[in-house]
């Protein structure tokens, strides 16, 4: 289990490369919003013109994608926790669950089930 949340975050970690140059370009950027920003409050510029401009600098584009990004990883991790510990114990959580989650069950953790001539059925193994 510690294996694979390891090899989640390290893909993480990757991807938090990736997204280092947007959080750069947020920091470089954010001082220019604020002075448009502050302009407006001044009245040296019209809100149409700090629309276009804020809109140029383009820091919500940003915001939006390292928020997203930043909501998939917990999302993520949080569904993957989950998995983890209902895999622990396989046989605990096939008997705690109704007929629709066995069937569910079964898909997951095999690749079908094999009928033998003397029809006898058998699970065919996902390692198989």
């Amino acid at each position: 289990m510690a294996q694979v949340e390891a090899a989640f975050d390290e893909r993480l970690a990757s991807q938090s490369s990736e997204l280092a140059e947007p959080s750069a370009n947020r920091k470089r950027l954010e001082p220019e919003s604020d002075k448009l920003l502050a302009a407006h409050f001044a009245d040296a510029i019209d809100l149409d013109t700090l629309k276009r401009h804020q809109d140029r600098i383009g820091l919500a584009d940003i915001d939006r994608r390292l928020t997203n990004e930043h909501g998939q990883y917990e999302g993520s991790r949080a569904y993957l926790g989950t998995a983890l510990s209902l895999l622990v114990d396989c046989a605990a959580m096939y008997q705690w669950v109704d007929d629709h989650g066995k069937c569910l069950a079964n898909q997951t953790f095999t690749k079908g089930i094999e009928i033998t001539e003397d029809y006898e059925a058998a699970l065919r193994a996902l390692t198989e």
